[in-house]
């Protein structure tokens, strides 16, 4: 559960990072849709450490339903970290691949957008 200043702040950090180009390009209105299909979970960081199997991230996450269609939406090119397009199914997820200090942001298709936080 995300208090409201919690939300407001990550509000306001991912709205900064749409303004820096860094993690979200399009437009403001195409930012404000991903909004409402945002997905927030968190994890543990010591996690990062040995590295998360990407799939079972996206399985997590909410991102795949089964390994099995998270397999196939990154055979297909429909996954991105960070804005970045990943075809590895084997990619191993460490705090290298985060979009801030905490937070690694993952979109499916053009605007399903789910935030990992690591604490």
């Amino acid at each position: 559960t995300v208090t409201i200043p919690e939300a407001i702040t990550g509000l306001n950090r991912l709205a900064g990072l749409w303004l820096k180009g860094s993690v979200l390009r399009g437009t403001f209105p195409d930012f404000l849709g991903s909004l409402r299909a945002l997905s927030d979970l968190s994890l543990e960081r010591n996690r990062l450490e040995a590295g998360i199997d990407l799939i079972s991230l996206l399985v997590e996450m909410g991102a795949s339903a089964s390994k099995g269609e998270a397999r196939r939406a990154l055979t297909a090119g429909s996954i991105y970290l960070n804005n970045v397009k990943v075809t590895d199914a084997a990619l191993m997820v460490t705090a290298a691949q985060l979009a801030s200090e905490s937070t690694l942001v993952v979109r499916t298709g053009k605007k399903n957008y789910f935030l990992a936080r690591f604490a």
